[in-house]
């Protein structure tokens, strides 16, 4: 005779995985978090750095996140935000300390890195700019939508309208407001789009007196929508990918004041976009190497 089946009289809790955080703030307290801190050492082991995955392989996420670690904090005059050390000089101080971004990384894996962490925490100022906005229907469009991401970047530091740079006479404060105030910025030519990250690079080194670290967002998204939406004609697509490969070419060759960079994209079409910019180590999300030119050797993480 067959016994019957015992079940247990437990039931299973169902909890929902929400994947829609692109930000590291939304996304490091959540129940199914997985500490990928290490990440960023891999990250500073190159000076220019291209990251490649299909969509909501968490390209963003991991991008935000190296970035909240890196970037600099100032008070509201611009001056850098000094930070509790111990007795060492290594580790810092959980209770004590002033950063607003700390918190996000109490408990991860990095902060075991003491050494690494007081060499670079909150060290770098940061440039953060998001492709993803660059679609349009022909070229015009796509310089003024330009043209508001760089003021969205030179209003990320509008701590440098009282900094005391504008005393120096190499540095020239008209400039800077050209590019701060929104209407003004949207009168500018397309050579004064193209150099307008590269001089908020100046300035932030001026500033800070540290090299720039460069965040550069869905590198690949206008080429890919000109691909595969064909929404342009010939001549407005030609002229869109040479205007992008001036600005990288600003960024990522020709630039002094950027010490390090970090981009993602989702697809091949990036090789298009930096062919006129310096050697960028690639890493890849993928379980393959894409071997691209002008790229070293590529890194597979796991």
């Amino acid at each position: 005779m067959n016994e019957p089946i015992q079940t247990s009289s437990k039931t299973t809790e169902t909890r929902e995985i929400n994947t829609n955080y692109s930000y590291y703030d939304g996304h490091y307290n959540q129940p199914f978090y997985v500490d990928k801190t290490l990440l960023i050492k891999e990250l500073l082991k190159s000076g220019h750095v291209l990251i490649s995955a299909p969509p909501r392989f968490g390209k963003t996420l991991n991008m935000d996140m190296a970035r909240r670690f890196l970037e600099i904090e100032v008070d509201e005059d611009g001056k850098a935000i000094e930070l509790d050390v111990d007795e060492d000089k290594r580790c810092l101080k959980e209770v004590q300390t002033r950063s607003k971004n700390f918190k996000l990384f109490q408990g991860k894996k990095i902060l075991r890195e003491n050494k690494f962490v007081f060499k670079h925490f909150v060290k770098y100022p940061t440039i953060h700019v998001d492709f993803r906005e660059l679609v349009g229907h022909d070229f015009e469009e796509i310089l003024v939508k330009f043209r508001k991401i760089i003021n969205k970047a030179f209003r990320q530091h509008a701590y440098l309208e009282k900094s005391s740079l504008w005393d120096r006479e190499e540095y020239n404060k008209e400039t800077f407001m050209e590019y701060f105030d929104p209407v003004k910025c949207a009168s500018l030519n397309k050579l004064d789009v193209e150099e307008g990250l590269e001089i908020l690079a100046g300035f932030l080194h001026g500033h800070h007196g540290k090299a720039v670290y460069m965040f550069i967002d869905d590198l690949d998204v206008p080429v890919h929508t000109m691909v595969y939406q064909n929404l342009m004609s010939t001549k407005d697509k030609r002229e869109t990918i040479e205007f992008l490969q001036d600005i990288t070419r600003y960024l990522l060759k020709e630039n002094e004041f950027i010490g390090r960079s970090l981009s993602n994209s989702s697809l091949i079409f990036s090789t298009l976009i930096l062919q006129r910019a310096r050697t960028i180590f690639h890493i890849t999300l993928l379980c393959m190497n894409v071997c691209f030119p002008n790229f070293t050797a590529s890194k597979k993480l796991k």
